[in-house]
């Protein structure tokens, strides 16, 4: 028996087996290029790359994950994603001397440095974590941007050709390129071409920073059930490559979802108070948002001058002030220009006291002061005169209920001024107007109203010159009922008229 010593075996079997058997037995990964090179792109413009896998070993290769460190902790969100181009399934393996290749984007959305590497694990034995570096960095630069002045364009309801011009507009930096337009939709609606009918007007047109190119669109109804389309603009615009116009006639026929206006409404109001209008509810069902908002008054009572505060305000504000029918609106409008259908409310404003007096006028310059006088007071005197200088005398011998108030003084012009008690006393109650300041106003129509028990028994007006003293007339009050008893005189200033606030 021949002896072969340990070391000479294990050359034989090395020899006998051959370096392309053992190689065999594992996969080998090879990637290009070697950095990943994007460079600089402008936000928010994307940029495209390529990386290839190679298996260049002898047994199946698989990739189990592929993902992104980045050197800056500034970054939160990747702004890569990887496409495997011809890959029919979601995992990547590799047979021998197969190549894949992957599809990177990157597109940043923040002045950032993004460069760090793209991690590719595998099963190869000896780089099954390979790690690809990357060079890219999102910049500020100069970029388009697509907008149309409307944003869509509503015919409304018509029965002839109707033209509506389209500036399109470039409120970037940079110049903005179109490729084409064309219409989407309902052959109803046409892009007029006047110098070549036919053809696309916006062509390969460039339109400068800030500037603008108008078009027209043609609607001739064929549909008595409405219309919609769209005109669709291609160009260089990196957020909107694709930019559409929505065009609707005659309600869309169907197709169009409008936005709804939503108002909460009260059904009456004690004035004077300030009523808080809420239109949060409002959406629009294609989720064209957000929103923006228009309140309108539509009807007040007369001699009053409030308006909507914040009439651009999901939330706005309406001082109801006078006595009578007060009606208010609200159309919203979504992001792509179409408006709502007005959502209204209409409300009585009538008194919770039992007795109210109101006094408007018509001058912005001029200073009224509505006196409301107990009996056996005199203008001017204190407590029995509640005005301005004693907004809520004591005249109640239980309790208050009895007592007036003067809930609103106006100094600047137009009122109103008002005085109400909740439960009057047996008594009489004299009205009067007091023209204290012209500034600038001149001679001024006074009006005032009487109301017992929510209802209107007595509107009078009278032009006064300054320092002059309307007697409107007295009140007089019996077991919970009230009568008016009208006056209509019309003194100069009596003279205590200028003593202020009972001063001597």
């Amino acid at each position: 028996m021949r002896y072969i010593p340990p070391a000479v075996t294990l050359l034989l079997l090395v020899a006998c087996t051959g370096e392309d058997n053992i190689n065999q037995l594992f996969p080998d990964i090879v990637v290009a290029p070697e950095t990943l090179e994007f460079g600089d792109v402008i936000v928010p413009y994307t940029a495209e790359a390529q990386v290839t896998i190679t298996n260049a070993g002898r047994a199946t290769l698989d990739v189990e994950e592929l993902s992104f460190n980045f050197t800056s902790d500034l970054v939160s969100t990747s702004p890569f994603t990887i496409e495997v181009k011809d890959a029919e399934s979601e995992t990547i393996s590799l047979g021998r001397d197969e190549v894949i290749t992957l599809n990177v984007t990157f597109a940043p959305d923040a002045f950032l440095d993004y460069s760090g590497e793209l991690v590719i694990v595998s099963d190869d034995p000896e780089d099954g974590v390979y790690r690809l570096p990357v060079i890219a960095e999102g910049i500020d630069g100069p970029v388009p941007d697509i907008e149309s002045i409307p944003a869509s364009v509503d015919f409304g309801e018509v029965s002839t050709t109707t033209s509506v011009p389209i500036l399109i507009t470039n409120a970037g930096d940079a110049i903005l390129d179109i490729t084409s337009s064309s219409i989407s939709g309902s052959d109803a609606f046409t892009l007029v071409n006047i110098l070549n009918p036919g053809e696309d007007p916006l062509r390969n047109a460039s339109i400068s920073p800030g500037g603008y190119q108008q078009v027209t669109v043609e609607y001739t109804p064929n549909n008595p059930e409405g219309e919609s389309s769209q005109i669709v603009i291609e160009s260089n615009d990196p957020d909107e490559p694709a930019y559409e116009i929505l065009l609707v006639g005659n309600g869309g026929g169907g197709d169009v979802e409008y936005p709804i206006a939503d108002v909460i409404c009260p059904d009456q109001v004690a004035p004077p108070q300030r009523l808080t209008l809420d239109g949060r509810g409002s959406y629009d069902p294609g989720g064209h948002e957000p929103l923006t908002y228009q309140w309108s008054l539509i009807e007040s009572p007369e001699g009053t001058i409030s308006e909507i505060a914040n009439p651009e305000s999901p939330v706005a504000e309406l001082l109801v002030d006078l006595s009578g029918t007060w009606s208010y609106q609200l159309q919203v409008t979504n992001d792509i220009g179409l408006r709502s259908a007005p959502a209204g409310c209409t409300f009585g404003a009538r008194p919770e006291d039992l007795l109210q007096v109101e006094l408007t006028w018509n001058t912005t310059d001029s200073d009224m002061d509505l006196h409301f006088i107990q009996d056996g007071s005199e203008f001017f005197q204190e407590p029995g005169d509640c005005c301005y200088c004693n907004r809520s005398p004591n005249w109640a011998t239980t309790s208050d209920v009895d007592d007036p108030f003067l809930s609103l003084d106006n100094r600047v012009g137009r009122g109103p001024e008002i005085v109400s008690i909740e439960t009057p006393a047996n008594d009489e109650y004299f009205v009067q107007v007091h023209y204290y300041d012209d500034n600038g106003g001149g001679a001024t129509t006074a009006t005032a109203r009487v109301l017992i028990g929510g209802e209107e028994v007595y509107r009078g007006s009278a032009l006064m010159e300054r320092n002059n003293l309307w007697k409107v007339g007295v009140i007089r009050w019996t077991d919970d009922a009230g009568v008016f008893v009208e006056d209509d005189t019309l003194l100069p200033e009596p003279e205590n008229g200028k003593r202020k606030c009972f001063e001597n």
